[in-house]
């Protein structure tokens, strides 16, 4: 098994430069050496290959989006754990979405609408729910 590259923090500095043209080639450096890693953490965490491409190609659009590259320090600890972090923080946030749009999308129980205060249709859910 292969040892991963050290990240090179002149790297992730150059992402930061002025030049659009360096910032852009250092930036496509980084993701390029670290997608395989950001793919094995979201596939292993949703399980499907497709959706797992999807979410990766998704955390990259957020990371050059939000520049996240702006907040890694070196004086903080390793570029591979701040992106580790990252994704994680990317994965359950979209997870925790989508759980939400789920509850959301679906009302368990349509007759509790009609009800005419909170009171009554908890009542009118908890009947339905003993039923």
């Amino acid at each position: 098994m292969s040892e991963f590259e050290t990240t090179r923090w002149s790297l992730v500095y150059a992402a930061r430069s002025v030049d659009p043209l360096a910032a852009a080639q250092a930036l496509a450096v980084l993701c390029t050496a670290y997608r395989p890693a950001v793919f094995a953490y979201v596939y292993r965490y949703c399980g499907h290959r497709a959706d797992a491409e999807d979410l990766t190609q998704s955390f990259f659009e957020h990371l050059l989006a939000k520049r996240l590259d702006l907040v890694a320090d070196a004086n903080r600890g390793r570029f591979r754990q701040f992106l580790r972090t990252a994704i994680a923080n990317f994965v359950r946030n979209h997870f925790d979405a989508q759980q939400a749009q789920r509850r959301t999308a679906v009302e368990p129980y349509p007759a509790a609408a009609d009800a005419q205060t909170p009171e009554a249709a908890f009542e009118l859910a908890w009947a339905l729910t003993v039923l």
